[in-house]
């Protein structure tokens, strides 16, 4: 089931977000993230249990800030229906195209991008603290 992404929701975000990026959001960066009026979550629940999330910073504009799923429930198609309930959010606040930035290498995930329909737009050299660049993609909304 997706829902709204709640406050108590918080730490196991953050948990799957150490799961998954070298990188990851805090859990701190993600409670502030739920108090910006701009920012909207969505959580995938299964047995009263997070298995996965996404954000999207929703100004003009929609933009992908974070989307994830638990490593034991990937490939089961949850990632697909976060990011189609993020653009579905977008396209009915006002989004004309929706954003996201993926690293160039993280084939799993430009699969599911480009098979939403996601073009490439540009890449940002040496973008991630490992110094991997980092494909800015968009989905024009029609």
């Amino acid at each position: 089931m997706i829902r709204a992404w709640l406050a108590e929701d918080t730490p196991a975000v953050a948990a799957i977000e150490r799961e998954s990026f070298s990188d990851p959001w805090t859990e701190e960066m993600l409670s502030a993230s739920l108090n910006n009026p701009a920012f909207f979550g969505f959580v995938y629940e299964e047995g009263g249990e997070v298995c996965g999330y996404v954000g999207v910073i929703r100004p003009d504009d929609a933009e992908i800030a974070l989307i994830a799923v638990r490593s034991d429930k990937r490939q089961k198609g949850i990632g697909r229906q976060l990011l189609f309930k993020a653009i579905d959010h977008a396209k009915g606040n006002g989004a004309k195209n929706v954003f996201l930035e993926v690293r160039v290498g993280n084939m799993p995930a430009r699969a599911l991008y480009d098979g939403a329909g996601f073009l490439p737009v540009y890449v940002r050299k040496r973008y991630y603290s490992d110094g991997e660049d980092a494909l800015v993609m968009v989905l024009p909304i029609k």
